[in-house]
């Protein structure tokens, strides 16, 4: 008895369907009372994965002003025929922290859906400075993905330094 093993090529963005068959004497050595019998298939199914990824990651402006409203709008995409399920988008900076978090209940196969956060500019800064905003898709890891490694953006914007008020 020989023994083979195969690797089944993956992952995919859709399911996809393959036929094994094994056959004994292949070349019809042995000579047999029914030589119809000495194949087997079997129908495997391989499900595809979900592929989200960032493709717009915007401010409603380039340059704040301390204490002003930052509007930031993530469009995140499922580049599959496979649906998501639940995932986490946040937004991170050393500086502002890693608090903005929204949740997704689902995105449906090759569909989109849009985030808005609201932030607000930092009011301790000393000097104007360009911050830069991370934005991973699937933050917490939940879907095993066809590809973990496009799940990202980021993006620059200006914070002002906080001006002083001078009194007479």
């Amino acid at each position: 008895v020989s023994q083979s093993r195969y690797a089944v090529p993956g992952p995919y963005t859709s399911n996809v369907n393959y036929s094994l068959q094994a056959t004994a004497d292949n070349s019809n050595a042995v000579v047999e009372s029914n030589e119809n019998n000495n194949s087997r298939t079997l129908a495997i199914s391989i499900r595809g994965k979900a592929d989200l990824t960032i493709t717009s990651l915007t401010t409603d402006k380039t340059t704040y002003n301390p204490g002003e409203t930052i509007t930031v709008q993530a469009t995140i995409s499922n580049q599959s025929s496979i649906a998501a399920s639940a995932f986490n988008i946040r937004l991170q900076n050393p500086l502002l922290g890693d608090v903005y978090w929204l949740r997704s209940s689902s995105l449906a196969a090759n569909a989109s859906q849009v985030f808005n956060f609201t932030l607000t500019a930092p009011s301790s800064i000393t000097a104007d400075t360009v911050l830069t905003l991370d934005a991973p898709a699937d933050a917490s890891s939940e879907i095993g993905e066809f590809r973990e490694d496009n799940n990202g953006a980021s993006l620059n914007f200006t914070v002002r330094a906080l001006l002083p008020d001078l009194t007479g």
